[in-house]
């Protein structure tokens, strides 16, 4: 069992979240069914808050404390960038709840795209740079 099969299993079911909900985000679907649509918000975002809390606790400090300064520097660095990157999730899953989805579903839409853009950007970089050096650390 490699150190990142953990975290990856968590991308998957992240990315799965993400695809249903994305699937769903038509202005006529969102209208009709807001509550769904937060309900599948509510659980991605426990994904994304246990995933973080757990590379925070265990990946990230193991990497930044490695032997091996570009171990150390490129943890550094995905680090200080998922800061923006949860506070911006944050912040956008507090303000879409069922009542503001039902409300401005367009504008929901284009912050729905945009930050599974971001989410989906990070896990890729994440799967492709952070993650093998963990299971080689």
């Amino acid at each position: 069992m490699l150190k990142s099969d953990t975290f990856r299993e968590q991308h998957k079911k992240a990315l799965e979240l993400m695809k249903l909900i994305q699937d769903r985000l038509s202005p006529a679907q969102v209208a009709a069914d807001p509550q769904g649509v937060a309900m599948n918000l509510a659980k991605l975002s426990g994904v994304v808050n246990v995933h973080l809390s757990m590379e925070d606790k265990s990946l990230y400090p193991a990497l930044m404390n490695h032997s091996n300064p570009l171990v150390k520097k490129s943890a550094e660095k995905f680090v200080k960038e998922m800061g923006g990157i949860a506070s911006g999730f944050a912040a956008y899953y507090r303000k879409w709840n069922a009542m503001t989805i039902g409300a401005a579903p367009d504008l929901f839409i284009k912050e729905t795209k945009a930050i599974i853009a971001t989410l989906s950007d990070r896990i890729q970089r994440e799967e492709a740079e952070l993650y093998p050096l963990a299971d080689n650390a």
